[in-house]
Order: C-alpha cells, then structure tokens, then sequence
C-alpha cells in the first residue's frame, strides 16, 4: 500500500486530474513533432536523415516513479 491507496483499487478522479496536468506540462506538442519531420523531409536529396530523437527537455518527475529520461 502506497499513498493510501491499496492494490487493485482505482485512483480517485482527482488524483487522475492531478496528474494529467502535470504530465502536460512535460509532453511534447504537436507542434514540436511536426517542426522535426519537417526539417527532416526538407533536406537537400545529398544528407539522409537516418533516425530522429526527441526527449522533452524537461523529464517528468513523479515521488515514487521512475521514469526514463
């Protein structure tokens, strides 16, 4: 038992809301997706863009949870 919350029972709503808001605060836009697949689709026919990475920049942290990087 963590946090008060046993084993097989569901988080309250507000939990769930809680973090969903902090998780938006690290997700990456749509945006930001779509400025990497056009840099890559717009370089000149000499370089090949092999593989693209993206991280935000900011990892989210959460007491309790390991997340990678």
């Amino acid at each position: 038992e963590e946090a008060g919350i046993k084993p097989g029972e569901h988080l309250p709503q507000e939990v769930l809301d809680r973090v969903a808001t902090m998780g938006k605060a690290f997700v990456m836009s749509p945006d930001d997706i779509a400025q990497a697949v056009l840099f890559a689709v717009t370089m000149p026919e000499s370089a090949h863009v092999n593989e693209i990475m993206m991280r935000p920049s900011q990892p989210l942290q959460m007491p309790g949870m390991n997340l990678p990087a």
